[in-house]
């Protein structure tokens, strides 16, 4: 695959394919473990990422680079695998992510706290409209509000949590070969609720299409709760045919044969282009008597000279 086709595939020809697959080697993890701080905790501020970033470059300018190339350039996303990142300390771990993240783009605050590295682990938060990040629960197919995410793996848990994507461009080939009648509205605008994440003096709402084609690409955005809910936060409601829409895209995203699956093991990571990549999530289950307990990393990327995009499908770059 190459060109646009690249972006266009299905899990079957994507893992014959191999091309998301990026293998560090046993001497680049050795240096790794040399170099990277046994203990990290990520800045939450520019300045903070200002001081790391000559030194993450200096050290994983090379990976960055071969993460970039399917991401930005091909299939769309790229898992980062090798014999001994397992051993990597949890702190040379989150240094990894981050630093990676630094040379990418600017890792983005993802919470009122300002977090640009979370966990992403069931903190059993009892709240129907918790973030999906900190429960066990399956999570659709969707798109995250960044350019780039990245998700690192310290630990699985006892059971499930594997996580499956689909090309956006296939998922939008199959709408117009089924249900042609239905394309117009994914290029409507639909208000999106941004579950209070917004920046202060801005509404509860984001208007944006789902698809978006655009200086010759197409882009998808995608979230079905937050497409769900926003019309009601919004004041209004969906209509029928809106609803049909939804219906029909989560029915195609989820098809087995247009789905690569993958559960990542310690120390592996995972990097997505978010206009090109739907991803999801099964349930998960933890065995804390054991310590099998899942807990990823997290972080949101905007890209330093992001794609062209159009400015109806740019404003999430304003409200987050």
């Amino acid at each position: 695959m190459d060109g646009g086709d690249a972006r266009r595939w299905t899990g079957a020809s994507l893992r014959a394919d191999g091309s998301y697959l990026v293998t560090v080697s046993r001497d680049e993890v050795a240096h790794l473990a040399k170099e990277l701080p046994q203990q990290f905790e990520a800045p939450r501020d520019e300045a903070g990422a200002d001081r790391h970033r000559p030194d993450a470059a200096a050290l994983l300018g090379a990976l960055a680079a071969r993460i970039e190339r399917p991401v930005g350039h091909g299939c769309g996303m790229a898992i980062v695998t090798g014999a001994g990142l397992a051993d990597l300390t949890d702190g040379q771990l989150r240094y990894l992510l981050y630093g990676l993240s630094l040379v990418l783009g600017r890792p983005m605050a993802q919470n009122p706290a300002g977090e640009r590295v979370v966990s992403v682990l069931d903190e059993h938060p009892g709240d129907a409209q918790a973030r999906g990040y900190r429960t066990n629960k399956a999570l659709l197919m969707h798109t995250d509000a960044a350019d780039i995410a990245g998700l690192l793996c310290l630990q699985q848990g006892s059971s499930g949590g594997s996580n499956a994507f689909a090309s956006a461009e296939s998922v939008h080939d199959v709408l117009m070969d089924e249900v042609p009648e239905l394309v117009h509205e994914y290029y409507r605008l639909w208000e999106w609720d941004v579950r209070g994440q917004q920046r202060p003096g801005t509404g509860p709402t984001l208007s944006s299409p789902v698809f978006s084609y655009y200086a010759g690409r197409l882009r998808c955005r995608y979230a079905s709760v937050l497409l769900r809910q926003g019309a009601a936060r919004a004041g209004g409601r969906l209509t029928a045919e809106q609803v049909a829409a939804l219906d029909r895209f989560e029915e195609v995203a989820r098809r087995p044969e247009l789905q690569l699956t993958y559960r990542l093991s310690r120390g592996e990571s995972m990097w997505l282009n978010n206009y090109t990549i739907l991803h999801a999530r099964e349930a998960f289950a933890d065995e804390a008597v054991s310590g099998q307990v899942r807990h990823l990393l997290r972080t949101w990327i905007w890209q330093h000279d992001g794609p062209p995009l159009a400015r109806c499908f740019a404003s999430s770059r304003e409200v987050y």
